[in-house]
């Protein structure tokens, strides 16, 4: 390929250039995916996780506040307890619907079945609330056997299914914790491989370009050596176009127009040589007829 030394090394330049880019474009690459998982990591599914938990507890302190209704005798202290399980009743419900507006298709099933148990429960519950406001020995009786059957066995079904719910959440941290680190390892495996192509690239470029010129000069140096010491008879060889291949062939045009010049100055001299010689023989001539006249 014949380029020019300013062609090459701007080409050598833009390649070295790209690949920077290159490099620069896959790290923002992998640092956006990065992002983008831990983005996922904290704003959804351990928003979720929270939640889920969350809910968990509320489950068991408003079965326990159930407990408290049946032993309660005083009214105050029912009251108390109503007060306290209407409110985590209500801040349950809030965090439910949080839930409900960051969970995915399956984790909407899974709440749709939780919801249904716990409507069941609460069935129960309000049962169970009423029959301990009577504060009779026949109505508690009723509250408690309710408590220890039906509220229990829907209980312990809403309790199990948002407990999956956490448990899954857990697992999907995990699953992108992988992900991630898979990312990080890609990542860093792309990037050390791009890094080790542009080495290569930048190696044979540069050998390129060096070896080509000084190549060349190696040419124009020998040329000028021989030039110098008055050989003309040197045979200039040129293979390139570049500014050092410009230069040779202008040595070459100078040597050519030497020889016409030495061989021109060579041809004068001959037919001075021979015009010397005739004169001398056209001398003699007549110094031979002035000695015959004498």
């Amino acid at each position: 390929m014949n380029l020019t030394i300013r062609t090459r090394l701007i080409t050598a330049f833009l390649v070295l250039i790209s690949l920077t880019a290159f490099v620069y474009y896959l790290g923002k690459t992998i640092a956006n995916d990065l992002n983008d998982q831990i983005n996922i990591i904290v704003k959804e599914n351990t928003h979720k996780l929270i939640l889920s938990s969350q809910l968990a507890e509320d489950v068991q302190f408003i079965t326990k506040r159930e407990k408290d209704l049946i032993l309660s005798a005083e009214k105050e202290t029912l009251q108390e307890v109503i007060i306290e399980t209407d409110q985590a009743l209500s801040e349950m419900n809030d965090r439910l619907e949080e839930l409900k507006s960051v969970e995915d298709e399956g984790g909407l099933e899974d709440i749709a079945v939780f919801e249904e148990k716990w409507e069941n429960y609460l069935k129960v519950y309000k049962k169970i609330r009423s029959l301990a406001l009577l504060s009779t020995d026949s109505a508690d009786a009723a509250a408690y056997e309710l408590s220890v059957t039906t509220a229990r066995e829907v209980a312990a079904g809403a309790v199990n299914l948002i407990q999956f719910r956490v448990k899954n959440n857990q697992k999907e941290l995990k699953e992108i914790a992988v992900q991630t680190n898979g990312v990080y390892e890609e990542g860093s495996n792309l990037m050390l491989i791009s890094l080790l192509i542009a080495v290569v690239i930048a190696t044979v470029m540069a050998l390129w370009i060096i070896l080509s010129i000084s190549s060349s000069i190696a040419r124009a140096k020998e040329a000028l050596k021989a030039v110098s010491e008055g050989d003309l008879t040197v045979e200039i060889k040129n293979t390139t176009k570049d500014e050092i291949g410009d230069l040779l062939n202008y040595l070459k045009d100078m040597v050519g127009k030497l020889k016409e010049v030495i061989g021109a100055v060579t041809s004068v001299a001959d037919n001075i040589s021979s015009a010397s010689e005739q004169m001398s023989g056209s001398s003699q001539q007549m110094s031979e007829g002035s000695t015959e006249q004498a």
